[in-house]
């Protein structure tokens, strides 16, 4: 007896991560021009930020960059160390 499996394709991992990469190389954050964070730690070889960079700058969290909320409540760019996140790199 054959049994036939329905997937939804909207929870397919592959599916998704085709589309993580189709955002990042179609959308960039409005306001990467001016951030400083971005023109600060852009080039960096650190793991963290270029996740950081990878998921708010260029991807799918653009919506939840605490630096840009920051922006627009206080109107001005918050320091240049804050992470998307919203945690500060610390300075050794």
């Amino acid at each position: 007896m054959n049994k036939r499996y329905e997937v939804s394709i909207d929870n397919n991992p592959l599916k998704q991560y085709i589309e993580s990469k189709f955002l990042t190389m179609e959308s960039q954050c409005e306001l990467l021009e001016k951030c400083g964070f971005f023109k600060k730690y852009q080039l960096t070889k650190e793991l963290a930020c270029r996740g950081f960079i990878n998921q708010y700058c260029n991807g799918p969290r653009q919506n939840e960059c605490k630096r840009k909320e920051y922006r627009f409540k206080h109107g001005v760019p918050p320091s240049d160390d804050m992470m998307p996140s919203g945690q500060l790199i610390s300075q050794n």
